[in-house]
């Protein structure tokens, strides 16, 4: 019961998130059918889920993640934060350079890395420490094993080398790479084929929410 109620709030709030960004950014009110549409994709990402088993595969990169780091390796805008992470200093590059410039270039994408890999020590009120002489504690945000995880998706997608500098990325490829950072990357074609044979152990409880809502895909019944 409590993981029922913990989902459908998750998926009330992420309905309400959607509709005040919409309201916010782009001046508009969500229609009722634009939200049974959103809907109908939750429940078909939840329906992917199923066949997602953990911790362990690319799909999960992003739930390993500090939210702050998440925050500074995904906005595309100037000073505004996703999710509740830090966003309030760039350093050597702007998010929103990919919808002026239509790319972003390699050293946009080192200095987005850095950026997200580092900050300084704060304390429990988010104010900033410093030590004996006045100066920020520098604190890590990324492990080194998720620092190369990184790297290996952009290098994935761009197909060079993330220490050359000879690439950039474009609006097409920066979707790849959240895709593959969200764990939503092949999400067109996972269903395709599978039957409730194929659902690990470690998702009967999603299984059975699905089944309670009845929001289960034929092909899992």
């Amino acid at each position: 019961e409590k993981i029922i109620s913990d989902m459908q709030s998750w998926l009330d709030s992420e309905i309400e998130d959607i509709k005040n960004d919409a309201r916010t950014h782009f001046g508009v009110e969500l229609t009722q059918k634009q939200i049974i549409e959103i809907k109908k994709e939750q429940i078909k990402q939840l329906n992917n889920w199923l066949l997602k088993s953990g911790d362990n595969e690319e799909a999960s990169f992003y739930q390993q993640l500090n939210l702050d780091a998440y925050t500074r390796l995904m906005s595309t805008r100037d000073g505004e934060a996703c999710c509740g992470g830090d966003i309030c200093e760039f350093a050597g590059f702007s998010p929103s350079d990919l919808e002026k410039n239509g790319k972003y270039t390699s050293k946009d994408m080192k200095a987005r890395l850095e950026w997200a890999e580092n900050s300084y020590k704060v304390d429990d009120n988010g104010k900033t420490v410093l030590d004996a002489n006045g100066h920020t504690i520098p604190a890590k945000m990324m492990t080194d094993a998720q620092v190369q995880k990184y790297k290996e998706i952009v290098e994935s997608v761009t197909g060079k080398p993330w220490d050359s500098d000879d690439w950039d990325v474009s609006m097409e490829q920066w979707d790849i790479i959240c895709q593959k950072v969200n764990g939503t990357y092949g999400d067109e074609t996972r269903l395709e084929g599978k039957t409730r044979a194929d659902i690990p152990e470690n998702r009967q409880a999603l299984l059975r929410f699905l089944e309670q809502k009845g929001w289960l895909y034929e092909q899992f019944k």
